[in-house]
């Protein structure tokens, strides 16, 4: 019988985790030693798209380093290799000092990555380049990717030729924004021409044509090279050019109201772009009794805070359910903040794992902690087992609402901490896993990696982790040096959630 000659040669991505939507845009995928991991978080493609003053720009930066950093931590093997991050500002507002306290906060990624003249994060703006140089750059640095020598992903594998996974080492670009992505030959029809009605029209729907062949190769350009490119859209209210003021207003995406547009990213960001969030105008974090800061900073007066909510809807999403919303808690100094996003999101989900009373509370996977509505951001700043166990509840509790096919599972935040000491587990250990995949899984330089469905899994006697000997208490010798550390001591006061 025929076929055709051409072969595959390229691989499905793995999406990389950044926390807040792994779990929504993801999928578990057995590992090599029986861990079930988590492909969830960002896509080849992903586009970040809101009004004005909606953290837009922080969530592309946090985006973009948070998974960078998680494949960095594989350096250490992968000696040849490098991380890579090109962005393109055309807003002209990417400041050295605020993408710098990204890298601080990262923890595998080199601190100088901005510094130099050849930078490995580097960033242009469209007063070093219009936007049609910076696409033919961007063409041949992709081009130039997809001949590097391709590294093996420890934990997966093909699932067409079930051989091991192998794909370039991750880069990573970003567009901020794409409204205005100017080619030179729009910015010389801007200098000699007073723009009347024409002209305008014609500047428009060259932009407008050049935008959409950019984003409709952008999937095939960063499939090829493992690129994970980041663009950040504008949205905003009322009739584009040519359309009848009159007529009812089209919905350019179910989760979008009517009248809301997405503005200077054409149609091929609807249905292109592999994954798509929007995020709603951000608003000032407050108790909604007593109007005061919901986690204020300890050294802070008593009604100042620095925290907005930005509400994320998933518009589209290749991989997982569309609509969903998250709550990303976002610090106009700190950027986001991932620990207190996840405890926010519990709270507000019927305080799924949250125990006690409204004055007496602490979290059902770190009860030995006692909580206040003024203590639990720093809390969660310093007891990284706190924080990991606000992360585990998050995720479970999405688990149970869009991931149907795991209920057999499902246990409640309290029957599952008891069910794993009952199996011989020591929870401070456990809660100092990792739970994000990277390139060398197994490396003994990282955390040892323990999903959720892995936690569920070992509540029902089915997984042990591959890091733990028999006796399920002792972490094996390789990655011993990782668990030595003291218990945050117990805060005895007590507050109001």
């Amino acid at each position: 019988m025929a076929k055709m000659k051409t072969r595959k040669s390229t691989v499905e991505a793995i999406l990389q985790n950044v926390g807040l939507i792994d779990v929504v845009t993801g999928t578990f995928i057995k590992g090599a030693k029986g861990e079930m991991v988590l492909a969830g978080g960002i896509d080849n493609v992903y586009a970040i798209i809101g009004p004005g003053n909606s953290y837009k720009s922080t969530l592309l930066h946090y985006f973009t380093t948070t998974a960078a950093d998680r494949m960095a931590a594989s350096l250490p093997r992968h000696k040849n290799e490098k991380v890579i991050i090109s962005s393109f500002d055309t807003e002209m507002n990417m400041k050295y000092a605020r993408l710098y306290e990204f890298l601080l906060r990262a923890k595998h990624l080199k601190n100088d990555m901005l510094d130099g003249d050849d930078p490995d994060w580097n960033v242009l703006t469209k007063a070093d380049c219009p936007a049609d140089i910076w696409v033919s750059d961007f063409r041949d640095y992709v081009l130039e990717r997809a001949k590097e020598k391709k590294i093996e992903f420890a934990a997966f594998e093909n699932p067409y030729t079930k051989k091991p996974y192998v794909a370039h080492f991750p880069g990573y670009s970003q567009i901020d924004s794409i409204a205005e992505f100017e080619t030179s030959a729009g910015m010389e029809m801007l200098a000699k021409s007073k723009l009347d009605r024409t002209d305008t029209a014609t500047y428009y729907l060259g932009g407008g044509l050049f935008k959409s062949k950019f984003i409709g190769e952008l999937p095939r350009l960063t499939r090829m090279s493992n690129l994970f490119l980041g663009y950040v859209a504008h949205t905003g209210e009322g009739k584009g050019i040519g359309e009848n003021k009159y007529a009812p207003p089209e919905k350019q995406n179910q989760y979008l109201k009517g009248d809301t547009k997405i503005k200077g990213a054409t149609g091929k960001t609807n249905y292109l772009t592999l994954l798509s969030m929007y995020a709603s105008t951000a608003s000032v974090l407050k108790n909604k009794a007593t109007r005061l800061p919901e986690y204020p900073r300890q050294d802070m007066e008593e009604y100042e805070t620095d925290l907005n909510v930005v509400r994320l809807t998933l518009l589209r999403s290749k991989s997982g359910p569309s609509g969903t919303v998250t709550e990303v808690v976002v610090s106009q100094s700190e950027g986001v903040k991932p620990e207190l996003s996840a405890f926010h999101y519990i709270k507000n989900q019927a305080k799924f794992g949250i125990i006690g009373n409204d004055r007496n509370y602490a979290i059902a996977l770190r009860p030995n902690v006692s909580l206040r509505r003024t203590n639990i951001r720093e809390l969660l700043e310093t007891d990284v087992r706190l924080a990991r166990a606000v992360t585990i509840l998050e995720r479970l509790r999405k688990m149970q609402l869009y991931m149907p096919m795991y209920n057999k599972y499902q246990l409640s935040p309290e029957e599952l901490y008891e069910r794993l000491i009952e199996h011989g587990y020591e929870w401070d250990t456990l809660l100092l896993s990792r739970d994000w995949w990277t390139i060398d899984q197994y490396s003994p330089n990282v955390v040892p990696y323990l999903s959720e469905l892995d936690l569920l899994r070992m509540a029902h006697d089915v997984y042990v982790p591959y890091w733990l000997e028999e006796d399920r208490k002792t972490v094996k010798k390789t990655w011993r040096h990782h668990f030595l550390i003291d218990t945050p001591k117990k805060d005895k006061q007590n507050d109001t959630i």
